[in-house]
């Protein structure tokens, strides 16, 4: 049986968390994400009302704000999380920046060039990072024992004196 979560689990950025919970709080993330983008369409009327030329009022536009602060809010959780997870993969979350910030770089730097041979390289790379960074957070198993980030999510919490 799944436990309450916390909320301030999902804003911390030391510890470890192993697949599960990885798995679990994107979950929530994502059921958050999806009701605070359908909830204000719906409202909204749908893009066509929109693009119809009625414009936007003001319950309108404080929606649409709304949806942006809870969509920051999920990002800013979703990093934790993953840092997160690299901890318990031994690795420090600046490991994140390269996961996400590198298949961009490949992919659209190398097609900025012109070149369609640089271009194809450029999305192969960010198609290999983007599918490592899947399988190493979401599939492998995390260190075995404590490690430099904390114990073992998996064992519980041990004595403290393993990290003197």
């Amino acid at each position: 049986m799944i436990g309450i979560i916390p909320m301030q689990d999902y804003f911390r950025f030391s510890g470890r968390l192993n697949r599960k919970p990885y798995w679990l709080r994107h979950l929530v993330i994502y059921v958050v994400m999806f009701l605070a983008f359908m909830v204000p369409a719906l409202l909204l009327g749908g893009p066509s009302r929109v693009s119809a030329g009625s414009g936007l009022s003001v319950m309108d536009a404080i929606l649409i704000i709304i949806f942006g602060i809870v969509l920051l809010v999920a990002m800013f959780m979703s990093i934790a999380i993953q840092v997160r997870r690299l901890h318990d993969r031994n690795k420090s979350g600046w490991w994140l920046l390269f996961f996400l910030l590198l298949p961009y770089v490949a992919q659209f730097g190398l097609a900025a060039t012109g070149n369609p041979t640089l271009a194809m390289v450029g999305a192969a790379v960010g198609v290999v990072i983007s599918i490592w960074y899947l399988v190493e957070l979401g599939f492998l198993r995390g260190t075995e024992g404590p490690n430099r980030f904390g114990p073992d999510p998996l064992r519980g919490p041990v004595d403290a004196d393993v990290f003197a």
